[in-house]
């Protein structure tokens, strides 16, 4: 007869996906290299314990509520999406299936886990570079409808503002980091949130001020300040 213990770490043993096997109060019976690899923990650190312990304690308690939810439902296979934090604290998004077993000496449960943070990371950053060209590709039709500057203006404003759903969008002038003053001809705010009201009036440029436009001109992409900047 086949040796079903065998087969099963024989087969944790050969893949380089992260793999345990729990039984059914979520202790380790068995876990491979590359679960070893992801979580720090060596084998013998594991094994007898509940395997939610190679997760801070924000994450650990409801891993293993989402754990006996499983084993107590009809459910054979459950794949699911999850962000989690290691106990090294380092932050993951996992792909986690599990997969209930039965063999002869009881109930067990297999475990797969995918690190899929860099295509994530990947996906958001595709992501945000098209809605960056499509928001550009607003703001260019909205400078194609009118001739008039002033009103022209006024419009990119008003996209902007939609675009970020941001509180104020204004123009500065002239744009340049070695001018002593600066001025702000235009702006547009939410109905919430009343603008300055100074506009036209020579402001002195204050060396913050000069850094974040110096930062501006030189980078390709929008720039993000953190409030009280």
């Amino acid at each position: 007869m086949t040796d079903y213990k065998l087969l099963l770490t024989a087969v944790l043993n050969s893949s380089t996906s992260a793999m345990c096997i729990l039984d059914s109060k979520g202790i380790v019976i068995d876990i491979n290299n590359a679960y070893c690899n992801l979580t720090g923990f060596k084998k013998k650190e594991l094994v007898g314990k509940k395997f939610n312990i190679t997760y801070n304690k924000k994450d650990s308690i409801p891993i293993l509520k989402e754990f006996n939810e499983f084993i107590l439902s009809n459910r054979i296979f459950e794949h699911k999406e999850k962000k989690l934090t290691l106990l090294n604290g380092k932050l993951y998004i996992f792909e986690v299936s599990y997969s209930k077993i039965e063999i002869s000496d009881g109930k067990y449960v297999l475990c797969i886990m995918h690190d899929i943070i860099e295509r994530k990371q990947a996906e958001e950053e595709r992501l945000g570079h098209l809605k960056f060209f499509e928001s550009m590709n607003k703001v260019n039709q909205v400078i194609q409808e009118t001739n008039d500057i002033e009103q022209m203006m006024s419009n990119v404003l008003e996209i902007v503002l939609s675009i970020f759903n941001c509180d104020r969008t204004w123009l500065l002038n002239p744009c340049d980091p070695e001018e002593k003053t600066f001025r702000v001809p235009m702006e547009i705010t939410k109905p919430e949130y009343p603008g300055t009201g100074v506009l036209n009036v020579d402001v002195p440029m204050t060396q913050d001020m000069a850094q974040n436009i110096k930062e501006v001109l030189e980078s390709s992409e929008p720039v993000t300040y953190l409030i009280g900047t």
